[in-house]
């Protein structure tokens, strides 16, 4: 299951830091590719703020350009890049989802 582990893996971090996350995204307006509807964009503001590195830095001992994969908030380079970020949104939004049950 193509990025499962990677979104269960970032959702373990998110409860970590607070449990409650899942009421903060809204899942219709996610888009994983988008720096401000994604699931950082959406907790931190912009996927790109200090926050959401510092997040990132906490929850990964993965090399910096690796951690965002590693926890399922961003792809690696490469083709079909539109449809594996749709992917991943539908993994994310079936994680919240899940969640709020």
């Amino acid at each position: 299951m193509l990025y499962a582990t990677q979104v269960r893996t970032g959702a373990r971090a998110l409860d970590v830091e607070d449990p409650r996350w899942r009421r903060y995204v809204n899942t219709n307006v996610l888009a994983l590719h988008d720096t401000t509807r994604c699931v950082q964009g959406q907790l931190h503001g912009d996927y790109n703020s200090l926050e959401a590195e510092e997040f990132r830095n906490r929850h990964s001992d993965a090399p910096e350009d690796d951690q965002a994969y590693e926890l399922g908030f961003s792809l690696r380079p490469g083709p079909f890049i539109t449809a594996r970020y749709a992917l991943l949104t539908w993994r994310w939004r079936r994680e919240v989802r899940r969640g709020l049950r």
